[in-house]
Parts: structure tokens; C-alpha cells; sequence
């Protein structure tokens, strides 16, 4: 079937009803006989949680990263497990492309509800698709962002050196104790790099990864954090949501 693909998030403990609402909302909202495999990086779920997620669907498959992270853990900053912490959505996805098996690969942030079926963006003449922004962010430290690493697709194996210099990028700027985020900044600036030796393909924000607020061509909604609940990361990710009616989200934590 044409623009069948697979799906990594990666999920812990703190972020298992947001993983509720992403996976119950991509299961009911896309078709999917698309959908090759649901790869969940497990980085902190209980057992019960396993359990709850397996049972959603057959394709569903769980990845013993290993690893147990939780945010508000004394994790001393800059420190291995907290570098590794940060790397290890990319360093994941690449591990997972080695075996050259999973493409497409679409890596996507769990904090997302999907509203529509979103298998007409892949394009497999491009090796990777990349969020482009819809406005260009400026950081404090005048860095511009121009890309968001929430979602991306990964097309063909050729994509390896890419994701390793991303990789590399992010334990840089981690390393230069650089304002954080790192994943994206260090995304935009091998994008850069990139731009005349890979074929990229960019997609629109608005379309799949909307920033909090429904628009007429908005797939997926990305339910960011402003900081305002940090002990409650899902009052705080529903609060900011605009345009959309919050009981539609609601439902998928029954």
C-alpha cells in the first residue's frame, strides 16, 4: 500500500497519559492499514503502563532502551545520563534505522494529538522531512530556529550520516554549555550543513505539529508546555491548547 510507514515516540512514566492521548488519537484518526509499526522507546514506563500500551494494537512494539529517566529526577546537569537523556530520541531513531528494516521512519514528540490522516506528506524522494516553522523563532542568545525537531521523517538509509552529525551537534552544544534546548538548535544548524549534499524536504508546522492552537489544515496539534505546571504536565499541556474543543481530547484517557 502506497506511503505505508512506521511511528517512534519515546515514553516514560510522567508521560504515559500524554502517550495515552497520542496513541489512542493516531489509532482512531489515521488509517491505519498505513501503519507498519508503532515503535515506543520505553525510557521509564511502569509494568502496568507496558501492559496498557501493548494492549492499544498489534502493531505496537516496545523498546527496552535501558534507560529510566524522569524530569524531575536530581539528574545533575551535564552529566553523562543527563546528556544521554537529551540525545535519546535521535540516537534511538538511529539505531533503529541501522537495521535498515523501519522506513519510513516518522520520529514524532508523544506531547501531540493526531486529528487526520497524515500518510500523504511522505515523500520518498527526499531522504529526510523536517518541520519548518511557521515563524522563525529567536532565542535569547539570538540563535534563530527556523526547524523544530517534533517531527521528521526518516526515507532511506542514507540519512545515518546526517543523524550522526545531529547527534554529534547536540553533545556540542551540551558540551559548550549553550542556552538549552539542544536537539533542535543543533537540528537547524546541520540542516545548514545539509542543504546542498542531501535531498530534505521540509513540511509545514501548521499541518503537523501545530503549536497549541487548531488551524483549518492542522493534522496533528503539538500540546507544548509553557512551564506553568510543572507538576502536572497534562493540565499543563491541555490548558494551552486553543481553537479545539478540549473534551474531544479528553476522551482518549477513558
Amino acid at each position: 500500500m502506497k506511503n505505508n510507514y512506521n511511528v517512534l515516540v519515546i515514553v516514560n512514566e510522567e508521560y504515559f497519559q500524554l502517550s495515552k492521548i497520542f496513541l489512542k488519537s493516531l489509532l482512531e484518526n489515521t488509517d491505519t492499514k498505513k501503519i507498519k509499526n508503532i515503535l515506543i522507546g520505553d525510557i521509564g514506563l511502569s509494568k502496568d503502563s507496558i501492559n496498557y500500551i501493548k494492549s492499544l494494537s498489534s502493531k505496537i512494539i516496545i523498546i527496552d532502551t535501558g534507560k529510566n529517566i524522569f524530569l524531575n529526577s536530581d539528574i545533575k546537569l551535564h552529566s553523562e545520563e543527563w546528556i544521554n537523556a537529551v540525545c535519546i530520541k535521535t540516537e534511538l531513531a538511529k539505531k533503529i534505522i541501522e537495521k535498515n528494516i523501519y522506513f519510513p521512519l516518522i520520529v514524532m514528540d508523544v506531547d501531540m494529538i493526531v486529528l487526520k490522516d497524515f500518510s500523504n506528506i511522505i515523500d520518498r524522494s527526499k531522504q529526510i522531512q523536517i518541520c519548518q516553522r511557521d515563524k522563525i523563532v529567536k532565542r535569547a542568545d539570538g540563535f534563530e530556529l527556523k526547524y523544530i525537531a517534533s517531527f521528521f521523517i526518516l526515507n532511506n538509509f542514507s540519512v545515518m550520516l546526517f543523524l550522526n552529525d545531529w547527534i554529534e551537534r547536540i553533545r556540542e552544544r551540551i558540551n559548550l554549555k549553550t542556552l538549552p534546548a539542544y536537539e533542535t538548535p543543533a537540528l537547524c544548524e546541520i540542516i545548514d550543513l545539509y542543504a546542498n549534499k542531501i535531498k530534505i524536504g521540509f513540511l509545514d508546522e501548521n499541518e503537523i505539529s501545530c503549536d497549541n492552537s487548531y488551524k483549518e489544515n492542522t493534522h496533528i496539534i503539538h500540546m507544548k508546555s509553557n512551564g506553568s505546571d510543572y507538576n502536572n504536565l497534562l493540565k499543563d499541556r491541555i490548558s494551552q491548547i486553543k481553537n479545539y474543543d478540549v473534551k474531544k481530547i479528553m476522551k482518549y484517557l477513558n
